[in-house]
C-alpha cells in the first residue's frame, strides 16, 4: 500500500505539471492512470482493514465489534449462568489450540462451603496434555494460587497469573467472586455486548444457536454455541437458570491471527463431581500453604478428656507404601489438667501396661496388668505429657498453635472432618528419648463436632478424630515415616 501511495502522489504532481503546460492528450492519460490507482488504493486499504475476512477459522463474519449492542437481542436474550458460577460447579472441556496443533483435556471444579459461618471457596483447574498432568489450585478468600505438578507444589502468589488459554482470569468484583478457568468465559457472556447470529448450527451433533462478542479492547472475537430449544441436554435438569440452553462450544479468535482456540464442553453441572481435584497432595508438597481456605484458628480441645487411638506406623497413603516396616499399637489416654493427673494405657502391645503421672507429687506409677507388679519412679523430664517435669497443657499435648492452616473438609473414617495441617520442627524423636526433635515433620488433624454433657447442659466441642504425622529423614525429605492415629 505504501508504494502505491507514493506513485499516486507522484502522478498527481506530474498531472499538475502538465496542467500547467496545457497538453490535453497527456492530461487525459494522467486522469486515466489516476483513476486506476485510486481503485488500487481502495482495494489495498480494504484488505489492510480486514485481513481476516477470508479466514478459514470463521465463516460468515459479522460487522465490527463496535457496532454490537446487547439491546439488539432484547427479544432473544442469551442464556446466563452467573448464579451457577457463584456456587459449586464442575466444568469439563476439550480445548484445542488450532495454530499449535495441540489438544488439552481441562477439568475445572469449584467447591463452595460455609464453614464456621464463613463462605470459603476452593477451586482447581486440572490440565492433561501428552502424558503430563498439572493442577492449578486457587483460593478466592485468601487470593492464593498454587500450581501442582508431579506431586510437587509451587505457590504462585496473589498476583494475576500469566495468561493461558485454559486459565481465563476474571476477578472483577462486579461480576461476582473470582473465577479462574474456562468458566470465566461462560460468565463473561453475560457482561459483554454480543450479537445473536441465528440458530440451526450443528456442533458435535447438537443443534445450536450462535452468538458473537468481542473482548480485550476488540482484539479477540468470542463465539458462543448454546444448545437450541427444544433440544434436550442430559444435564439441563440440574440447572435453575439458562432456560435449558447449555453451552456446547465456545471459540476464541485472536484478530492478529496468532491463535484460534476451540472449547468443546463435555460436561457442565452445578455441583462438584470430583472433590479430590480440590485437594492438594498430602505430606511435604503443599503443607506450608497457610490459610488457603479462609482464616480462623485451629480448634482447641477440652481441659479434660479420655481418648483411645490406634497408632499405625507407615500405613498406605492413597494406595502407596512409603516404607516396608509397618506396625500397629493401641493406646488410651486419660487427661485432666485441673487435677494435674494423666494416665496412659497400652492396650495392644506385648506388655499391657498402665502408666499414671501424678504431677501433684511428681511421681510416675507403672502397673503391669499381666503380672500385677507396680513400680514407682519420678516422672521423666521428657515424656508424652511433660516437658522438664512440667505438665503440658491440652494445646501443647497436641502441638496446637498458630502455625496450623485450615485446608478444607475431608472424608475420613466415615465422617467429614475439618483438616488442619502444620509443618514443624518441634516434634520429639523417640529414638533420642525425646531429647532431640525431628528436623522436619508435617502434623495433620481432622476435627469433628461433638457434644459434651456438663452441669449446665450439652456443650459443643471440637474433637480430634484423626491425626497424621509425616516425619522426614535427616538425609533427605524424600524418605518419610508416617504415623496415623
Amino acid at each position: 500500500m505504501c508504494s502505491v501511495t507514493k506513485i499516486y502522489i507522484y502522478i498527481l504532481l506530474v498531472r499538475d505539471f502538465f496542467f500547467l503546460l496545457r497538453v490535453p492528450l497527456i492530461r487525459n492519460m494522467m486522469f486515466l492512470i489516476e483513476s486506476l490507482l485510486t481503485v488500487a488504493l481502495v482495494v489495498a486499504a480494504s484488505s489492510q482493514a480486514q485481513p481476516l475476512e477470508n479466514s478459514p477459522f470463521v465463516s460468515g463474519r459479522t460487522p465490527k465489534c463496535a457496532e454490537i449492542t446487547d439491546g439488539e437481542n432484547a427479544d432473544h436474550p442469551a442464556p446466563s449462568y452467573v448464579q451457577t458460577l457463584q456456587g459449586s460447579f464442575s466444568l469439563t472441556v476439550e480445548m484445542t489450540m488450532m495454530k499449535k496443533n495441540v489438544t488439552y483435556y481441562v477439568e475445572e471444579v469449584r467447591d463452595r462451603r460455609v464453614l464456621g459461618g464463613e463462605v470459603t471457596d476452593s477451586g482447581a483447574v486440572y490440565l492433561r496434555r501428552n502424558g503430563t498432568e498439572t493442577t492449578y489450585h486457587y483460593y478466592p478468600s485468601s487470593g492464593m494460587m498454587v500450581e501442582e505438578q508431579d506431586g510437587q507444589c509451587r505457590e504462585t502468589g496473589t498476583e494475576v497469573p500469566p495468561f493461558n488459554p485454559w486459565g481465563w482470569w476474571d476477578h472483577d468484583p462486579s461480576h461476582g467472586d473470582m473465577l479462574y478457568g474456562p468458566s470465566a468465559l461462560i460468565r463473561q457472556a453475560y457482561f459483554i455486548n454480543k450479537r445473536y447470529l441465528g440458530g440451526h448450527r450443528e456442533i458435535n451433533g447438537v443443534m445450536c444457536e450462535r452468538w458473537m462478542a468481542c473482548e480485550g479492547q476488540q482484539y479477540i472475537e468470542i463465539y458462543y454455541y448454546f444448545s437450541q430449544k427444544p433440544w434436550q441436554m442430559a444435564e439441563a435438569s440440574f440447572f435453575t437458570e439458562g432456560d435449558g440452553r447449555l453451552p456446547v462450544q465456545f471459540e476464541i479468535l485472536f484478530l492478529d491471527d496468532s491463535e484460534h482456540v476451540q472449547y468443546n464442553v463435555l460436561s457442565f453441572v452445578p455441583f462438584v463431581k470430583n472433590p479430590t481435584l480440590t485437594e492438594t497432595p498430602r505430606g511435604e508438597s503443599c503443607e506450608g500453604l497457610v490459610g488457603v481456605v479462609g482464616g480462623g484458628h485451629v480448634p482447641s480441645v477440652p481441659r479434660h478428656f479420655t481418648f483411645s487411638q490406634e497408632v499405625v506406623r507407615n500405613p498406605q497413603i492413597d494406595g502407596a507404601n512409603f516404607a516396608a516396616e509397618q506396625s500397629l499399637r493401641g493406646l488410651q489416654v486419660t487427661y485432666s489438667e485441673g487435677l494435674s493427673l494423666s494416665r496412659l494405657d497400652y492396650m495392644k502391645s506385648k506388655r499391657r501396661l498402665k502408666v499414671i503421672h501424678d504431677f501433684n507429687t511428681g511421681v510416675q506409677y507403672v502397673i503391669d496388668r499381666d503380672t500385677g507388679n507396680c513400680s514407682r519412679t519420678w516422672i521423666p523430664a521428657i515424656s508424652f505429657d511433660s516437658n522438664m517435669n512440667v505438665m503440658l497443657g491440652p494445646e501443647e499435648l497436641f502441638h496446637l498453635d498458630d502455625s496450623f492452616a485450615f485446608v478444607g473438609q475431608r472424608d475420613t473414617r466415615g465422617s467429614v472432618g475439618d483438616l488442619w495441617t502444620s509443618t514443624r520442627s518441634d516434634l520429639p524423636d523417640p529414638a533420642t528419648g525425646g531429647l532431640q526433635n525431628f528436623p522436619k515433620a508435617v502434623l495433620e488433624y481432622y476435627f469433628v463436632k461433638s457434644q459434651e454433657e456438663t452441669p449446665e447442659g450439652k456443650e459443643e466441642i471440637n474433637v480430634p478424630l484423626r491425626g497424621d504425622v509425616f516425619v522426614y529423614n535427616n538425609s533427605g525429605s524424600s524418605e518419610i515415616c508416617f504415623w496415623n492415629a
